[in-house]
């Protein structure tokens, strides 16, 4: 049985030196070092835990990539992702990774994040209980 491996996971995501990223729902930072080690001592990594009235609005600038691990979308996901949307650079991606079998599947994460603004670019295998999603800002 496989379960989220940080750093399998993040090759997915073109993380590189300087970067800056958001990981949202970062909990006991599981992905947090694997995260730093990748954008280096150039790069920043703010984790953030959710709170869905201050989603992403304490950023100092727009990042180049964003990760949201099992965000509990409890009212209005769509606002979450739309957030997610304005906090990245336009050449952004965001990287989704939320447990199979909740309830909200893959398919419905891919149309809610298409109404945010975002195109799906690729599926990935995020370990046995979850699934991985990256979108572009279209």
């Amino acid at each position: 049985m496989e379960f989220l491996i940080p750093h399998k996971i993040l090759l997915h995501f073109g993380i590189t030196p300087g970067m800056h990223v958001a990981e949202m729902h970062a909990g006991n930072g599981h992905f947090t070092k694997h995260l730093k080690e990748m954008v280096g001592v150039y790069g920043i990594v703010h984790s953030l835990q959710h709170n869905e009235n201050q989603f992403l609005l304490d950023l100092p600038e727009p990042v180049d990539r964003i990760l949201l691990i099992n965000v509990p979308f409890t009212s209005n996901p769509l606002i979450t992702l739309t957030k997610a949307y304005k906090a990245l650079k336009p050449s952004g991606k965001m990287i989704l990774i939320e447990h199979k079998g909740d309830e909200f599947p893959e398919e419905r994460f891919t149309h809610l994040a298409g109404l945010a603004g975002f195109a799906r670019e690729k599926h990935f295998h995020a370990g046995d209980h979850h699934f991985g999603l990256v979108f572009k800002k279209a």
